[in-house]
């Protein structure tokens, strides 16, 4: 059995080789026509079917069947496409569940366990083991934060959502823990500036995603920019909530 099996994988090499080449000269075909222009080919059909006596009927059943196997095939084709879709779907899904699972139950300690256990994956430096007073007002505004009610239109505030924070202007207050937010986003230049994007990324918040809020939002040059001084502790905070979770 095993005289008939080729010594190398030449063969399979040139079948991927004319497959890839096909992709780039036909970027539009469809599944269908490019597995029988292959079949058809690979197979030697062509010398096949002319040395048969009935090849007239047997083109004839090929020009009838192939409406059928077309359609089988995108069929088959959307089913996997729908599985995939489904899939990433699925995986999305689980990811922010977790992510949102993890700030609740963050959100449940009591506030001195919160800021204990930030204090825990604090980063020391080598010069002092004690915090600097700017620091420690820091931790306990980050702390302070997930007890944090939407009082008024207008007001910034960072927000944690989908693995990072996002800085945002409150435009539409329904309840204590519940507004519209406007977000800006963040500049190619610097970190620290910030715009309006070009479609406006506007979100339902809860106020338990909300860690620092009240900071200042001053116009840039220009007028289209925003420049946030207060952006290095934010991302500290942020650090620190994420760190704690």
């Amino acid at each position: 059995m095993l005289k008939g099996c080729p010594i190398t994988n030449l063969l399979g090499e040139r079948a991927f080789g004319d497959l890839d080449f096909d992709f780039q000269k036909r970027r539009h075909t469809s599944l269908h026509h490019r597995s029988s222009v292959h079949m058809f080919r690979k197979n030697h059909l062509a010398e096949w079917t002319t040395q048969q006596e009935n090849y007239s009927s047997l083109m004839l059943l090929a020009r009838k069947m192939g409406p059928v196997l077309r359609k089988k095939h995108k069929e088959n084709e959307e089913k996997v496409l729908k599985t995939l879709r489904e899939r990433q779907v699925q995986n999305e899904l689980e990811k922010k569940e977790k992510e949102l699972k993890a700030v609740e139950d963050i959100c449940k300690l009591p506030l001195h366990k919160k800021m204990k256990r930030g204090a825990n994956n604090e980063n020391f430096s080598e010069d002092s083991d004690e915090r600097t007073e700017e620091e420690s007002d820091e931790e306990a505004n980050t702390a302070a934060n997930f007890i944090f009610q939407f009082s008024q239109q207008g007001q910034w505030v960072a927000v944690y959502f989908d693995n990072t924070f996002y800085v945002g202007q409150v435009i539409t207050v329904h309840s204590p823990v519940k507004a519209h937010v406007k977000f800006l986003t963040v500049c190619a230049a610097r970190t620290s500036c910030y715009r309006w994007p070009l479609f406006e990324d506007i979100a339902e918040t809860e106020s338990k995603f909300v860690f620092r809020w009240d900071f200042d939002v001053v116009p840039a040059a220009g007028g289209r920019l925003w420049d946030v001084p207060d952006n290095g502790s934010i991302k500290k905070a942020y650090q620190r909530l994420k760190s704690s979770i």
